[in-house]
Protein backbone atom coordinates (compact mmCIF):
# COMPACT_ATOMS: atom_id res chain seq x y z
CA UNK A 1 0.00 0.00 0.00
CA UNK A 2 3.07 2.74 1.12
CA UNK A 3 4.52 1.64 -2.48
CA UNK A 4 1.50 2.19 -4.16
CA UNK A 5 1.54 5.35 -2.70
CA UNK A 6 5.05 6.07 -3.18
CA UNK A 7 4.74 4.74 -6.76
CA UNK A 8 2.13 7.48 -7.49
CA UNK A 9 3.62 10.55 -6.03
CA UNK A 10 6.46 9.81 -8.34
CA UNK A 11 4.37 9.55 -11.19
CA UNK A 12 2.78 12.77 -10.40
CA UNK A 13 6.31 14.13 -9.83
CA UNK A 14 7.44 13.09 -13.06
CA UNK A 15 4.51 14.70 -14.99
CA UNK A 16 4.87 18.26 -12.90
CA UNK A 17 8.72 18.25 -13.71
CA UNK A 18 7.95 17.61 -17.63
CA UNK A 19 5.35 20.57 -17.42
CA UNK A 20 7.77 22.62 -16.05
CA UNK A 21 10.11 22.30 -18.24
CA UNK A 22 8.05 22.60 -21.02
CA UNK A 23 6.31 25.79 -20.44
CA UNK A 24 9.63 27.33 -19.42
CA UNK A 25 8.69 27.94 -15.80
CA UNK A 26 11.55 29.01 -13.24
CA UNK A 27 12.22 25.64 -11.40
CA UNK A 28 14.23 26.72 -7.95
CA UNK A 29 17.17 25.47 -7.21
CA UNK A 30 16.50 23.75 -3.92
CA UNK A 31 14.05 21.36 -6.15
CA UNK A 32 17.44 19.65 -8.14
CA UNK A 33 18.72 19.40 -3.94
CA UNK A 34 15.40 17.43 -2.96
CA UNK A 35 15.87 15.14 -6.53
CA UNK A 36 19.53 14.42 -5.56
CA UNK A 37 18.31 13.20 -1.97
CA UNK A 38 15.49 11.02 -4.19
CA UNK A 39 18.71 9.71 -5.74
CA UNK A 40 16.61 9.93 -9.08
CA UNK A 41 19.03 10.95 -12.10
CA UNK A 42 17.21 11.10 -14.91
CA UNK A 43 13.35 12.56 -14.66
CA UNK A 44 11.95 10.25 -17.20
CA UNK A 45 13.34 7.30 -15.55
CA UNK A 46 10.81 5.65 -13.10
CA UNK A 47 12.67 3.47 -10.42
CA UNK A 48 12.02 0.00 -9.84
CA UNK A 49 8.99 -1.01 -7.28
CA UNK A 50 12.66 -1.90 -4.30
CA UNK A 51 14.23 1.51 -5.05
CA UNK A 52 10.45 2.82 -4.60
CA UNK A 53 10.43 1.38 -0.73
CA UNK A 54 13.53 3.27 -0.04
CA UNK A 55 12.92 6.76 -0.78
CA UNK A 56 11.83 8.88 2.11
CA UNK A 57 8.17 9.55 2.16
CA UNK A 58 8.71 13.20 3.71
CA UNK A 59 11.25 14.26 0.57
CA UNK A 60 8.46 13.01 -1.99
CA UNK A 61 5.78 14.92 -0.43
CA UNK A 62 8.25 17.92 0.08
CA UNK A 63 8.54 17.76 -3.35
CA UNK A 64 5.20 17.08 -4.34
CA UNK A 65 3.97 20.11 -2.63
CA UNK A 66 6.18 22.44 -3.99
CA UNK A 67 6.04 21.31 -7.57
CA UNK A 68 2.18 21.36 -7.09
CA UNK A 69 2.55 24.99 -6.31
CA UNK A 70 4.26 26.10 -8.81
CA UNK A 71 2.00 24.36 -11.77
CA UNK A 72 -1.03 25.84 -10.12
CA UNK A 73 -4.00 26.13 -11.74
CA UNK A 74 -2.69 23.24 -13.25
CA UNK A 75 -2.46 19.69 -11.49
CA UNK A 76 -1.14 16.40 -12.27
CA UNK A 77 -4.43 14.87 -13.20
CA UNK A 78 -5.45 17.76 -15.31
CA UNK A 79 -2.15 17.74 -17.13
CA UNK A 80 -2.59 14.29 -18.24
CA UNK A 81 -6.45 14.57 -19.05
CA UNK A 82 -5.41 17.37 -20.97
CA UNK A 83 -3.46 15.33 -23.76
CA UNK A 84 -5.49 14.91 -26.18
CA UNK A 85 -5.23 11.36 -26.69
CA UNK A 86 -6.14 10.50 -23.38
CA UNK A 87 -9.11 12.84 -23.44
CA UNK A 88 -12.02 10.97 -23.72
CA UNK A 89 -14.43 14.17 -24.00
CA UNK A 90 -12.25 15.50 -27.13
CA UNK A 91 -11.73 12.03 -28.91
CA UNK A 92 -15.78 11.10 -28.64
CA UNK A 93 -16.43 14.63 -29.64
CA UNK A 94 -14.04 14.26 -32.42
CA UNK A 95 -16.30 11.28 -33.43
CA UNK A 96 -19.60 12.29 -33.22
CA UNK A 97 -18.81 15.78 -35.17
CA UNK A 98 -17.38 13.76 -37.56
CA UNK A 99 -20.36 11.58 -38.24
CA UNK A 100 -22.52 14.14 -38.10
CA UNK A 101 -20.30 15.87 -40.79
CA UNK A 102 -20.67 12.30 -42.99
CA UNK A 103 -24.10 12.56 -42.33
CA UNK A 104 -24.75 15.79 -44.16
CA UNK A 105 -22.51 14.90 -46.88
CA UNK A 106 -24.83 12.14 -47.19
CA UNK A 107 -27.70 13.65 -47.07
CA UNK A 108 -26.26 16.50 -49.91
CA UNK A 109 -25.04 14.13 -52.18
CA UNK A 110 -27.25 11.41 -52.28
CA UNK A 111 -30.75 12.97 -51.15
CA UNK A 112 -33.63 15.12 -53.18
CA UNK A 113 -32.66 18.79 -53.84
CA UNK A 114 -33.64 20.89 -51.45
CA UNK A 115 -35.91 23.64 -51.97
CA UNK A 116 -34.36 26.89 -51.13
CA UNK A 117 -36.50 29.62 -52.77
CA UNK A 118 -40.33 29.49 -52.16
CA UNK A 119 -41.58 31.79 -55.42
CA UNK A 120 -40.08 28.87 -57.63
CA UNK A 121 -40.54 25.64 -55.20
CA UNK A 122 -41.32 22.78 -56.81
CA UNK A 123 -40.24 19.92 -54.24
CA UNK A 124 -42.90 19.94 -51.78
CA UNK A 125 -41.25 16.63 -49.33
CA UNK A 126 -38.26 18.78 -48.22
CA UNK A 127 -39.25 22.52 -48.22
CA UNK A 128 -40.28 23.87 -45.08
CA UNK A 129 -43.45 25.34 -45.93
CA UNK A 130 -45.31 22.92 -46.67
CA UNK A 131 -48.44 23.55 -46.82
CA UNK A 132 -47.76 26.03 -50.16
CA UNK A 133 -45.45 23.73 -51.82
CA UNK A 134 -49.00 20.92 -51.33
CA UNK A 135 -51.12 24.41 -52.75
CA UNK A 136 -49.00 24.47 -55.76
CA UNK A 137 -48.67 20.89 -56.67
CA UNK A 138 -52.08 20.95 -56.01
CA UNK A 139 -53.05 23.52 -58.45
CA UNK A 140 -50.33 22.31 -61.16
CA UNK A 141 -51.80 19.01 -60.69
CA UNK A 142 -55.80 20.12 -61.22
CA UNK A 143 -54.34 22.30 -64.12
CA UNK A 144 -52.89 19.48 -66.14
CA UNK A 145 -55.78 17.50 -65.35
CA UNK A 146 -58.46 19.33 -66.95
CA UNK A 147 -56.24 19.37 -70.12
CA UNK A 148 -55.51 15.53 -70.19
CA UNK A 149 -57.36 12.96 -71.25
CA UNK A 150 -59.36 10.44 -69.12
CA UNK A 151 -57.10 7.95 -69.85
CA UNK A 152 -54.04 9.81 -68.28
CA UNK A 153 -56.10 11.05 -66.07
CA UNK A 154 -56.03 7.40 -64.45
CA UNK A 155 -52.47 7.17 -64.72
CA UNK A 156 -51.98 10.31 -63.21
CA UNK A 157 -54.01 9.04 -59.68
CA UNK A 158 -52.45 5.43 -59.77
CA UNK A 159 -48.69 6.69 -60.13
CA UNK A 160 -46.64 6.36 -57.11
CA UNK A 161 -45.70 9.12 -54.81
CA UNK A 162 -44.71 7.37 -51.64
CA UNK A 163 -40.65 6.63 -52.20
CA UNK A 164 -40.53 10.23 -53.13
CA UNK A 165 -41.95 11.16 -49.88
CA UNK A 166 -39.90 8.77 -48.06
CA UNK A 167 -36.63 9.96 -49.53
CA UNK A 168 -37.43 13.26 -48.96
CA UNK A 169 -38.26 12.63 -45.27
CA UNK A 170 -34.96 10.22 -44.73
CA UNK A 171 -32.78 13.57 -46.32
CA UNK A 172 -34.60 15.88 -43.64
CA UNK A 173 -34.07 13.10 -40.62
CA UNK A 174 -30.27 12.77 -42.24
CA UNK A 175 -30.13 16.41 -42.34
CA UNK A 176 -30.86 17.59 -39.19
CA UNK A 177 -29.13 14.96 -37.26
CA UNK A 178 -25.88 15.42 -38.96
CA UNK A 179 -26.33 19.37 -37.98
CA UNK A 180 -27.01 18.20 -34.37
CA UNK A 181 -24.00 16.15 -33.99
CA UNK A 182 -22.13 18.59 -35.93
CA UNK A 183 -23.27 21.31 -33.59
CA UNK A 184 -22.94 19.71 -30.57
CA UNK A 185 -19.59 18.02 -31.17
CA UNK A 186 -18.60 21.75 -32.02
CA UNK A 187 -19.93 23.11 -28.21
CA UNK A 188 -18.17 20.18 -26.51
CA UNK A 189 -14.47 20.81 -28.62
CA UNK A 190 -14.70 24.61 -28.04
CA UNK A 191 -15.65 24.13 -24.57
CA UNK A 192 -13.24 22.19 -23.52
CA UNK A 193 -10.37 23.81 -25.86
CA UNK A 194 -9.59 26.78 -23.26
CA UNK A 195 -9.24 24.39 -20.21
CA UNK A 196 -6.87 21.88 -22.42
CA UNK A 197 -4.66 24.62 -23.58
CA UNK A 198 -4.26 25.91 -20.11
CA UNK A 199 -3.51 22.29 -18.81
CA UNK A 200 -6.43 22.67 -16.32
CA UNK A 201 -9.29 20.06 -17.84
CA UNK A 202 -10.40 18.34 -14.91
CA UNK A 203 -11.34 15.12 -16.16
CA UNK A 204 -14.20 14.43 -13.35
CA UNK A 205 -16.73 17.02 -15.94
CA UNK A 206 -16.04 14.16 -18.59
CA UNK A 207 -19.92 12.82 -17.85
CA UNK A 208 -20.84 17.08 -17.42
CA UNK A 209 -19.32 17.08 -21.47
CA UNK A 210 -21.04 13.95 -22.36
CA UNK A 211 -24.62 14.83 -21.18
CA UNK A 212 -24.43 17.87 -22.93
CA UNK A 213 -23.11 16.14 -25.91
CA UNK A 214 -26.03 14.30 -25.57
CA UNK A 215 -28.52 17.15 -24.78
CA UNK A 216 -27.23 19.17 -27.58
CA UNK A 217 -28.31 15.78 -30.42
CA UNK A 218 -31.48 16.06 -28.85
CA UNK A 219 -32.03 19.32 -29.01
CA UNK A 220 -30.73 20.25 -32.65
CA UNK A 221 -33.38 16.98 -33.38
CA UNK A 222 -36.15 19.18 -32.05
CA UNK A 223 -35.33 22.44 -33.37
CA UNK A 224 -35.21 21.25 -36.66
CA UNK A 225 -37.75 18.49 -36.80
CA UNK A 226 -40.51 19.73 -34.45
CA UNK A 227 -40.40 23.08 -32.77
CA UNK A 228 -39.35 25.39 -35.59
CA UNK A 229 -41.97 23.99 -38.59
CA UNK A 230 -44.64 23.76 -35.91
CA UNK A 231 -44.11 27.21 -34.07
CA UNK A 232 -44.21 29.22 -37.40
CA UNK A 233 -46.60 30.41 -39.19
CA UNK A 234 -48.14 33.45 -41.12
CA UNK A 235 -46.96 34.72 -44.71
CA UNK A 236 -43.44 35.50 -43.06
CA UNK A 237 -41.21 32.93 -42.73
CA UNK A 238 -37.63 33.37 -40.76
CA UNK A 239 -34.50 33.69 -43.01
CA UNK A 240 -33.63 30.79 -41.62
CA UNK A 241 -35.78 28.66 -43.18
CA UNK A 242 -33.90 29.31 -46.31
CA UNK A 243 -30.83 27.36 -45.10
CA UNK A 244 -32.51 24.12 -44.26
CA UNK A 245 -32.95 21.60 -41.46
CA UNK A 246 -28.65 21.15 -41.43
CA UNK A 247 -27.98 24.68 -39.92
CA UNK A 248 -31.16 24.44 -37.25
CA UNK A 249 -30.04 21.38 -36.13
CA UNK A 250 -26.17 23.18 -35.63
CA UNK A 251 -27.75 25.72 -33.90
CA UNK A 252 -29.90 23.88 -31.64
CA UNK A 253 -26.94 21.40 -30.81
CA UNK A 254 -25.23 24.22 -30.43
CA UNK A 255 -27.30 26.04 -28.30
CA UNK A 256 -29.19 23.59 -25.70
CA UNK A 257 -30.45 25.98 -23.75
CA UNK A 258 -32.28 27.98 -25.93
CA UNK A 259 -34.22 25.38 -27.32
CA UNK A 260 -35.16 24.50 -23.14
CA UNK A 261 -36.13 28.31 -22.98
CA UNK A 262 -38.54 27.47 -26.07
CA UNK A 263 -39.88 24.09 -25.01
CA UNK A 264 -40.61 26.05 -20.90
CA UNK A 265 -42.19 28.82 -23.26
CA UNK A 266 -44.10 26.19 -24.74
CA UNK A 267 -44.81 24.64 -21.17
CA UNK A 268 -46.08 28.22 -19.46
CA UNK A 269 -48.44 28.60 -22.37
CA UNK A 270 -49.92 25.61 -21.66
CA UNK A 271 -50.47 25.70 -18.59
CA UNK A 272 -51.67 28.61 -18.52
CA UNK A 273 -54.19 27.76 -20.98
CA UNK A 274 -55.57 24.99 -19.24
CA UNK A 275 -55.18 26.66 -15.66
CA UNK A 276 -55.91 29.89 -16.36
CA UNK A 277 -53.89 33.65 -15.81
CA UNK A 278 -52.95 34.74 -12.39
CA UNK A 279 -55.21 38.14 -13.27
CA UNK A 280 -58.36 35.82 -13.78
CA UNK A 281 -57.79 33.75 -10.66
CA UNK A 282 -57.53 36.87 -8.56
CA UNK A 283 -60.63 38.60 -10.32
CA UNK A 284 -62.35 34.86 -9.65
CA UNK A 285 -61.19 35.31 -5.58
CA UNK A 286 -62.07 39.24 -5.32
CA UNK A 287 -65.63 38.14 -6.84
CA UNK A 288 -65.94 35.64 -4.31
CA UNK A 289 -64.79 37.60 -0.97
CA UNK A 290 -67.23 40.44 -2.13
CA UNK A 291 -70.23 38.08 -2.85
CA UNK A 292 -69.13 36.48 1.25
CA UNK A 293 -68.77 40.22 2.39
CA UNK A 294 -72.54 40.83 0.65
CA UNK A 295 -73.82 38.30 2.19
CA UNK A 296 -72.72 39.03 5.74
CA UNK A 297 -73.73 42.51 5.94
CA UNK A 298 -77.12 41.80 4.64
CA UNK A 299 -77.27 38.94 7.31
CA UNK A 300 -76.21 41.56 9.99
CA UNK A 301 -78.93 44.41 8.37
CA UNK A 302 -81.68 42.24 8.60
CA UNK A 303 -81.27 41.43 12.19
CA UNK A 304 -81.03 44.57 13.33
CA UNK A 305 -84.36 45.69 11.12
CA UNK A 306 -86.29 42.84 13.62
CA UNK A 307 -85.25 45.43 16.38
CA UNK A 308 -88.14 47.39 18.22
CA UNK A 309 -85.52 49.99 19.91
CA UNK A 310 -84.86 52.46 17.17
CA UNK A 311 -81.61 53.70 19.19
CA UNK A 312 -80.24 50.65 19.41
CA UNK A 313 -81.03 49.69 15.61
CA UNK A 314 -79.34 53.31 14.72
CA UNK A 315 -76.08 52.34 16.57
CA UNK A 316 -76.21 48.76 15.90
CA UNK A 317 -76.17 50.30 11.56
CA UNK A 318 -73.34 52.59 12.45
CA UNK A 319 -70.85 49.35 14.29
CA UNK A 320 -72.07 48.07 10.54
CA UNK A 321 -71.13 50.82 8.17
CA UNK A 322 -67.65 51.86 10.31
CA UNK A 323 -66.68 47.68 10.10
CA UNK A 324 -67.19 47.91 6.40
CA UNK A 325 -65.08 51.13 6.40
CA UNK A 326 -62.35 49.95 8.43
CA UNK A 327 -62.33 46.59 5.80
Amino acid sequence: MIEDYKSQLFSEIQTMLKYLAKTGKSIPTEISVLLKTLDVPNADTAPQVNEISNIDTNNLLSLHNILGGLCKPATPMSIDASTTWKNKTVIISSLVGFIGFLMIMFANIFGPETCRNMATCTNQETCKKLEICVKQENNSKADLSKKSSPIKKTETHTKPVSPTKSNASTNILISSLGGAFLGSAFYALYSASQYIKSQTFDPGYTQVYLIRLILGIFAGYLLANIITPNSAGGSEESDLFKYGPELLGVIGGFSAEAVVQILQRFSDTLVTVVKGSDKEKVKSDVEKAVSKKSTETSTKLNSVLTQDDPSKMKEDIKDIIKNLNDE
